[in-house]
């Protein structure tokens, strides 16, 4: 995570920013509840984004195990995730694999327009 973002809240709304029925809102929290168990994240505060719309800024983020780190540039991010175990794959047939990033080249590729409204739509 970047230093000075956040996580927003997630909870459910519709097209036009009403409210969801509460069907919407528990199914989207056990989702995300779900998700966090399988990560072996914050599964409270994950309900909480959903359910109470609670958002973290970034250290707290960290502090709370919502993520792994907060670093501040993408060079410093190769530096700090190489040589971790990260489990890939689909969950019946996932495996660990070590990352190797200390000497990555990172090649940037043209979204193209559609790639540049949805960066558009979902920038803060």
């Amino acid at each position: 995570m970047a230093p000075g973002t956040h996580i927003r809240a997630a909870t459910p709304v519709t097209g036009e920013g009403e409210e969801v029925s509460d069907k919407v809102v528990n199914d989207s929290a056990a989702f995300a509840v779900s998700i966090a168990e399988r990560r072996d994240r914050n599964t409270e505060l994950a309900e909480s984004l959903v359910r109470e719309g609670t958002s973290v800024a970034d250290r707290q983020a960290l502090w709370d195990n919502v993520v792994d780190l907060v670093t501040p540039s993408r060079g410093a991010l190769l530096g700090d995730v190489d040589g971790r175990m990260v489990v890939v794959g689909p969950q019946d047939a996932a495996r660990e694999v070590q990352l190797r990033t200390a000497d990555a080249t990172v090649v940037e590729h043209d979204l193209g327009f559609f790639g540049s409204l949805r960066d558009g739509a979902t920038a803060d």
